[in-house]
């Protein structure tokens, strides 16, 4: 056995073992007979008596050892096998990725029959061993790190914790998963559509967190990344809140707000929520243009923007468990923009024609943008009738936004300009989802089916004519059918799904139905997942056909102005990508390595075009290209040396790529190397401090290549009163200020050079007390979400 932890005391230096029979400390088994049939129902449970999700329980012949038939412990931990009559020797073989397996003899004829495994530990000469799973384990489709009992458990807030997850880059409820792209996030099997209610998790209610790299048939077929979060179980009535509020400041003041309150009485819980947030930020840019047309036109700029998003929404939600096989519950969500969000920037720019100096140019965009507040409203219905478990969900949303920018040019040769424009964005969708799972040969199957419904509208108003007016409607229907099927095995856990999707994409132009510009795609996107264990080491090999639908936004006909040489556009004849994905994922002791390799067809890129009555005016827009493949490796080790648990990830990424530029081949194949080094030190006394070091090197993603090495520094102070009710945390990001941006973008007779410094440097200091505060009953998992992110 190895140690997993080692704790120093006066006298005495306690280890702390890996034993995974004592995880089963409440282990209660019922057998009845029925017909010709016996059936035997149970539930696991950790030593905290909480459930043990998706382990592995396999009736197995005592005579041969043969399988006779198995199940997957549920979200409760319960499990249901089904024998045939002539099963009267057989025995279970408990386990799960990250465990030791166990072995359970029975007796059949009982009418019930109790076992409990009770804890182990061994006194050794002054050494203490006691059970405890890893930290860090594979389990089925994804990679777990436990995050009750650890340092992470007194990080403080759920965003809190994820910036320390190993493969997790991100913050303020939006991350990403290194070589996969943007995640969604379920809590307790719930998608996540408020960013801040990551915000408002405690760390201490966390149970764990698993990173799935390869998501499954349920999920949308645009959906790379999944990350869940599973919760302590707690219990209690009464009222409970919880408050925060943070302050940041360097160049300017930025704050972070939020009020939560709940009430839960028997089986309802309802639920309010506020957050009200200023965010300023300032960007100063150089930036060198070069078009290689019959002429060499060069811009050089200088810039130096200031914005100002302010942000207040309210959250109501209610929920209601009739008993342990029904539950229903809805949510509402609006988000004001309080007064305009605004912004402003003013340039500089110097024009040269064939190195000759052309134009001087001192403009200044102003934009500020109003919404109505937008609306959100999902209810959802989940059950269990018989041996059927039933998730339905469904939801609506409605939001609508306007941009108003002035540009003013000052030209020293040519004459000045004013152009003012109005944009406004509409988007409308309705979702349900429904899920039926039953257990099917020893293994689980789901059965579900996905419905959209989107109107998505756009309108652009330029008084001068300098840029076309256009609007534009695009309305989607999407309809998927999918299954999942699940079933241990005695070598390890098979995942097999299969998802289906129709799309229908209409387009109008001004009113009018657009046949060129409308599409319908219908598209099969399998899935394959093999889990298992092989001594000490965890591991898991998969596959996943995905799509990544291009934005409205950039499927828009709308022409912005960005100046009198350059134009900005959307293109309606984008088509989605289609990516394969494999992944392999291995865990060993304090290490975990993580191989990505993908490759998308149709990859959607930044790009440009020269304007059909003026060569010398470039509109930028995107367009498919054939082919892009990706590697990405990653290794991870995480050690606990007394008080500190430091974590050190070194990463890779990896792509194959060349583009056509002024009529030779361009290679775009130069790596990209990365080092995060975090340091977590859990002292005394509710102290705890970490630092947080992120440096990624040179190289080349896509068509653009990072010029410059990016360092960021992170450190903080937390401290915690109450018995952790209130908590005060004292940081600052970026302290060396050295997460500047630098890249040249290539496209086959353009490049753009781009240095920008941003505001990221600040002290911030956050307060937190909370009171009574439980995990929600709200079980809903939403609907067509992908729709939501593509507005």
């Amino acid at each position: 056995m190895q140690a997993k932890e080692i704790i120093t005391s006066d006298n005495e230096t306690k280890y702390v073992m890996k034993k995974f029979y004592a995880i089963f400390t409440a282990l209660t088994l019922f057998s009845t007979v029925a017909k010709a049939q016996q059936t035997i129902r149970g539930w696991i449970t950790d030593e905290q008596r909480l459930p043990i999700e998706y382990a592995n329980v396999i009736a197995l012949s005592v005579r041969d050892s043969s399988l006779v038939t198995g199940a997957v412990t549920d979200n409760a931990g319960k499990f249901l096998l089904t024998l045939p009559a002539n099963s009267n020797q057989v025995f279970l073989r408990v386990s799960g990725i990250g465990y030791e397996q166990r072995n359970v003899f029975l007796p059949l004829i009982a009418d019930t029959l109790q076992l409990k495994a009770e804890s182990e530990t061994k006194t050794m000469e002054g050494v203490t061993v006691t059970a405890q799973r890893p930290k860090m384990a594979i389990r089925n489709d994804a990679l777990v790190t436990t995050i009750i009992g650890s340092s992470l458990a007194k990080a403080g807030s759920g965003n809190d914790v994820l910036k320390r997850i190993p493969l997790l880059s991100g913050k303020e409820g939006s991350y990403s998963v290194i070589g996969r792209g943007a995640a969604v996030i379920y809590i307790n099997n719930r998608k996540i559509t408020d960013a801040t209610e990551i915000e408002r998790l405690n760390s201490s209610d966390i149970k764990d967190i698993e990173v799935v790299t390869n998501p499954g048939a349920r999920y949308d077929a645009t959906v790379s990344a999944v990350i869940r979060i599973h919760t302590v179980r707690k219990v209690g009535d009464g009222f409970g809140f919880d408050v925060r509020t943070s302050a940041y400041y360097w160049e300017n003041w930025d704050t972070n707000n939020q009020l939560n309150m709940y009430y839960r009485r028997n089986g309802l819980e309802l639920t309010a929520g506020s957050a009200y947030n200023i965010d300023n930020s300032l960007n100063k840019q150089t930036t060198t243009n070069e078009v290689q047309t019959a002429n060499l036109w060069t811009n050089k700029w200088t810039s130096d923007s200031h914005s100002c998003n302010t942000n207040n929404n309210y959250t109501l939600s209610a929920a209601y468990e009739f008993n342990a096989n029904h539950s229903v519950g809805a949510r509402f969500f609006t988000n004001l923009l309080v007064g305009a969000n605004n912004g402003h920037g003013d340039f500089s720019t110097d024009v040269f024609k064939n190195h000759v100096l052309f134009d001087h140019i001192e403009s200044r965009i102003s934009a500020n943008s109003t919404a109505i507040p937008n609306k959100s409203l999902s209810a959802y219905y989940v059950g269990k009738v018989g041996k059927i478990d039933i998730d339905f969900n469904t939801d609506y949303y409605y939001g609508r936004e306007t941009e108003y920018r002035i540009t003013t040019e000052q030209s020293a040769n040519y004459a000045n300009r004013t152009v003012t424009s109005a944009g406004i964005h509409t988007n409308k969708f309705f979702a349900t989802k429904l899920v039926l799972s039953h257990p099917l040969f020893g293994g689980s199957l789901s059965v579900g089916n996905e419905n959209t419904f989107t109107n998505h509208e756009q309108n652009y108003v330029n008084q001068e004519n300098v840029v076309p007016s256009t609007a534009s409607t695009i309305k989607e229907r999407n309809n998927a059918f999918f299954f999942e099927y699940s079933r241990p095995m005695p070598i390890g856990q098979l995942m097999a799904g299969l998802r289906y999707e129709h799309v229908n994409s209409d387009y109008y132009d001004e009113g009018e139905y657009s046949p060129a510009h409308s599409r319908t795609y219908s598209q099969w996107f399998p899935s394959l997942t093999f889990a298992t264990r092989i001594k000490e080491v965890g591991l898991q090999l998969s596959y996943s056909a995905k799509t990544s639908r291009p934005s409205y936004r950039q499927l828009g006909t709308n022409v912005e102005y960005m100046n009198r040489f350059t134009r900005q556009s959307g293109n309606p004849t984008l088509k989605p990508a289609t990516l394969h994905n494999i992944s392999l994922v291995s865990n060993w002791d304090i290490f975990t390595f993580v191989a990505n390799y993908t490759q998308t067809h149709n990859k959607i890129m930044y790009w440009n075009e020269q304007e059909s009555t003026d060569e010398n005016i470039t509109t930028l827009r995107y367009r498919n290209f054939k082919n892009l493949p990706v590697l990405t490796l990653s290794l991870t080790a995480a050690p606990r040396i007394g008080v500190w648990s430091p974590q050190l990830i070194l990463f890779c990424q990896k792509q194959w790529f060349d583009i056509e530029r002024l009529g030779s081949k361009l290679d775009l194949s130069e790596p990209i190397w990365g080092i995060l080094w975090n340091n977590t030190f859990d002292f005394k006394d509710n102290w705890i401090a970490e630092t947080r070091l992120k440096v990624t090197s040179k190289g080349i993603t896509e068509n653009s290549e990072l010029t410059r090495n990016n360092c960021a520094f992170n450190f903080s102070v937390r401290k915690a009163f109450l018995n952790d009710r209130l908590s005060v945390t004292v940081g600052v990001n970026d302290l060396f200020n050295r997460s500047a941006n630098q890249l040249l973008l290539y496209t086959n007779n353009l490049s753009i050079d781009t240095k920008q410094e941003f505001d990221s440097r600040e002290f911030y200091v956050t307060l937190r007390y909370k009171f009574n505060t439980a995990r929600s009953k709200y079980k809903g998992t939403g609907a067509g979400e992908s729709e939501r992110k593509r507005f």
